[in-house]
């Protein structure tokens, strides 16, 4: 029998009991091995006559290396454990590979018994002082032994402790443990309830069923001779608790939680208000989306196994504050989306009248600030317009420091486009701090500050681009919701933007409106341009509110249901409806169309723009344009007059 080497490794000894066909296990010799054998060293072969052990190294192949090229090291402070299941222990025989390791063992590397050796020998002998059944073998030098062979003579009692099938420890529900002897003739009783059994308690007939927490003793009894007691515990195995990918705590709106369990074929349940999941409550595949602020518990269940603990992680939910301006209203840093802060913190209530945010990790406290920080644009910028803020000075330090605007093309090198020195600053004093970067294109943006203790405040940052790319998508049209402030009234030939009337329409239609105006930043619209072009829209200083008639909502992450609202997202130019967070996610950057009211509208709209306009003209109701007839308002209309109607999905102008 050949077992592969781990750092610990058991080797059982197995005996063939004659004429029953079965073999049962007579004793159970373990070798624990504090660290990885040699890298030649795969296996080792047990051979046993007349209760003595012989462990013998062998290579990769199963051949015995000559002059003991193969061995089990023993370094420096770890332990080999040998131990004999029943029965003693009597004498252990190390041959090492060559006497200088043997002298790394001395009497003293063993918890019990004598041992000696000669510089010269390469074998050394253990006896044992007293009956034992667990010998301890430290290397207690600072180089390691190198055991080429462990012999091991043992002897066992008159009669035998009985065996268990299943060892001890956590079980699946209904596991079954068979009680075994290696005592002819004996007889095996037990007991359930943790006291020590005799003659008079059970005599074990049948295997035992597991389905709770159960200790079993047995005892084996021949000719009025009890054995040792044999113990074991048994528990059910529990399925793993739940874990969840994002932390609890604070996070944005729309954040996707995934949850996960290390046990094979378990299933989750879980709750997100706040109750115990039991088996009854959903079942989870998908990710969560955290829609508001809510506590997310879970479960873990698997046939025959023990639940798991209860996992419960409480998220509270913050709206994204997505766009190149600043105005630090937001408690959370994280809700400026489209940054990445370093040693910056919200402001302390009441420190200056002008607000915002302090310098420094220690901001709470109004400890001291940080040698260095900064406030960094995440992605790139094509077209960076100006940088505008408010910087104070909050201590009277009067060492070096300074305020800088910076770009980078790559993120880590760094051009100083404006520097401020904060020695002249009166304390808290605001003032405004700007920077021209036009003459930039497609770089990162930031305002950095160093010092050495010095405390500064920023406020009301403005990063105004000049231009906007976009691309159109192949079907024709995209969504956007930009954070400048855009000037629509001077698009590029080719392309129009349009906004969603929603006023009860008829299902299956929405209302597109030409929207050709300035419009303020992060306002959700449709471009309607040549599939695959790029155009770049003028960005604008206004702040134009079309949201009040405007159905199209600011992507957030991944849409989740609410009652009474339907949500569409545009996909190869058709609005297609959401259905428990699928088709997609909409980034800030994008924008869903969300319709309102209970209609039974259909899982897919059409954007038409057949003719130029989008507008078709007739001059009565005989005209080609065929179908039932509706106002902006919802409403059917028989006899059609003049004004504008919607009529098969299209905008018809009655003359």
């Amino acid at each position: 029998m050949k077992r592969t080497l781990l750092s610990k490794f058991m080797l059982l000894l197995c005996i063939f009991i004659v004429g029953g066909g079965n073999f049962l296990w007579a004793a159970e010799v373990t070798f624990t091995f504090g660290n990885a054998p040699s890298k030649d060293v795969r296996s080792v072969e047990p051979v046993t006559k007349n209760d003595v052990i012989t462990v013998q190294v062998t290579k990769n192949d199963g051949s015995n290396p000559p002059s003991f090229g193969s061995y089990l090291n023993l370094n420096n402070k770890n332990k080999l454990t040998i131990s004999c299941y029943d029965g003693h222990i009597t004498q252990v025989v190390l041959t090492y590979r060559d006497a200088s390791y043997a002298a790394k063992i001395t009497q003293e590397s063993f918890n019990s018994g004598l041992y000696s050796y000669t510089d010269q020998e390469t074998t050394g002998t253990w006896t044992s002082s007293s009956d034992i059944n667990v010998l301890e073998i430290v290397n207690k030098n600072s180089t390691q032994s190198q055991i080429a062979r462990i012999v091991i003579t043992y002897t066992l009692p008159t009669v035998v402790k009985p065996l268990f099938s299943s060892s001890e420890g956590a079980v699946e529900k209904g596991t079954t443990v068979t009680l075994y002897t290696i005592t002819e003739g004996a007889t095996i009783h037990y007991t359930l309830d943790e006291s020590t059994p005799t003659s008079g308690s059970p005599t074990y007939t049948t295997p035992i069923e597991i389905n709770s927490a159960t200790t079993i003793k047995a005892i084996a009894i021949k000719d009025e001779v009890n054995s040792n007691v044999a113990t074991a515990e048994y528990t059910i195995k529990q399925v793993e608790t739940p874990t969840f990918t994002v932390a609890e705590g604070d996070v944005l709106l729309g954040t996707s939680v995934e949850i996960s369990t290390a046990t094979d074929g378990a299933t989750i349940h879980y709750t997100t208000d706040g109750t115990t999941p039991t088996s009854s409550s959903p079942t989870y595949s998908d990710a969560i989306s955290i829609n508001q602020s809510m506590t997310i518990k879970a479960i873990a269940i698997k046939s025959n196994w023990d639940d798991s603990e209860v996992a419960s992680a409480e998220y509270t939910g913050y709206a994204a504050h997505p766009g190149l301006s600043i105005d630090f209203e937001a408690t959370k840093l994280f809700q400026y989306t489209d940054w990445v802060f370093s040693n910056i913190g919200i402001h302390s209530t009441g420190t200056t009248a002008h607000g915002g945010s302090k310098w420094g990790s220690n901001v709470a406290s109004g400890g001291g600030g940080a040698s260095t920080a900064s406030i960094t644009t995440k992605n790139i910028i094509a077209n960076p317009g100006t940088f505008t803020c408010y910087i104070s000075k909050e201590t009277t330090n009067t060492s070096e420091s300074s305020w800088k605007i910076q770009t980078s093309s790559n993120g880590d090198d760094w051009t100083d486009v404006a520097t401020k020195s904060a020695i002249e600053m009166k304390q808290g004093e605001w003032q405004e701090f700007t920077a021209d970067l036009s003459d930039y294109k497609n770089v990162y943006v930031r305002l950095s500050y160093g010092s050495n203790t010095a405390r500064r405040a920023v406020d009301d940052i403005i990063l105004q681009e000049t231009q906007v790319p976009v691309t159109i998508a192949s079907s024709g049209f995209s969504t956007i919701c930009n954070a400048n402030a855009l000037n629509l009234a001077s698009l590029p030939t080719g392309l129009t933007a349009y906004k969603v009337e929603t006023s009860n329409v008829h299902p299956g239609y929405v209302i597109l409106t030409e929207v050709n105006t300035a419009v303020k930043a992060n306002t959700p619209l449709i471009l309607h341009g040549t599939g695959g072009a790029s155009y770049n829209i003028p960005t604008t200083t206004s702040d134009n509110d079309i949201s009040s008639s405007n159905a199209l909502k600011q992507g957030n992450g991944t849409l989740s249901y609410e009652e009474g609202k339907s949500k569409y997202v545009l996909q190869g130019g058709v609005f297609k409806l959401v259905v428990d967070g699928t088709p997609a996610s909409v980034p800030s950057t994008k924008a869903y169309l969300e319709l309102t009211g209970g209609l039974a509208l259909a899982n897919e709209l059409t954007l038409d723009f057949s003719d130029a306009t989008g507008v078709k003209e007739v001059t009565s109701y005989k005209d080609e344009v065929k179908g039932e007839y509706y106002n902006l308002a919802g409403q059917r209309v028989a006899q059609p007059t003049k004004g504008l109607y919607i009529v098969n999905g299209k905008k018809v102008m009655m003359k």
